[in-house]
């Protein structure tokens, strides 16, 4: 074998790796007008495995995904829920897909927008993060984190745990006011919705697959004692909270 030939071989073979790597999933987000909206969105593998996550600006976000099925369904900012729809992504193919919000009253039975098909060209908007079913509710108290799910497992007030994922966001610790450990739920808050919770260990936590932006990040002991940080995350990279609680 040639030398030519061993350094096509490893070209191709560099190359190969490529091929599995995430296709771009659009998400365009309506409410029953067909106005865009903001929103968390969530697709699952059908096969199993982690969800992917990203929050819409301007009505649209884009997803890292595979090839594969997905189920997608979102939860707007402004409240309310929207019907998951399967999504179809073929490999080396940019897939887009339209999630609608029902009208208010018409409940979850309501349909999802226009269907899911796939389109060429690149896509904007937010790339990661994000969660689904952003319920109102806040973390539950007392928790530590669990291993790795199969997608986004929520508590009963429909908050993602997010205290395992893909890609690591936000580190902190939490302390009393004598500066010692203590254990509790982190709960992430855009704006006035809930949007992941995550439990501490030691007093750390570790928060994973959130979208950039400003997040109010609250935390409540099993005791009582609370506490609240503000936090930027950038579109790449972890960021530390560390949180003081009373």
């Amino acid at each position: 074998m040639t030398n030519a030939t061993r350094t096509l071989l490893l070209s191709a073979a560099l190359l190969v790796p490529s091929l599995a790597l995430a296709e771009d999933l659009q998400i365009t987000l309506t409410d029953h007008r067909g106005r865009v909206i903001d929103g968390q969105v969530v697709a699952t593998p059908s096969g199993g495995g982690a969800a992917i996550r990203c929050t819409t600006r301007g009505g649209r976000c884009t997803l890292r995904t595979k090839a594969g099925t997905y189920s997608v369904r979102a939860t707007p900012l402004a409240g309310g829920s929207v019907p998951a729809k399967n999504v179809t992504v073929r490999a080396g193919r940019a897939a887009s897909a339209s999630l609608q919000a029902p009208a208010p009253g018409a409940g979850a039975g309501a349909g999802a927008g226009a269907g899911g098909g796939t389109a060429g060209g690149s896509s904007t908007g937010s790339t990661q993060g994000g969660t689904d079913d952003g319920g109102s509710g806040g973390g539950s108290s007392g928790g530590t984190t669990s291993s790795e799910n199969q997608g986004a497992r929520t508590d009963s007030g429909g908050v993602p745990d997010i205290g395992s994922g893909r890609i690591a966001r936000v580190r902190g610790n939490i302390t009393d006011a004598r500066g010692r450990a203590i254990d509790g739920t982190v709960t992430f808050n855009l704006g006035r919705r809930a949007v992941g919770k995550a439990g501490t260990r030691g007093g750390r936590f570790v928060a994973f697959d959130l979208a950039a932006g400003t997040y109010s990040v609250t935390f409540r002991s099993s005791t009582g004692k609370t506490g609240q940080a503000n936090v930027t995350v950038r579109a790449s990279g972890e960021v530390t909270a560390n949180i003081r609680a009373q």
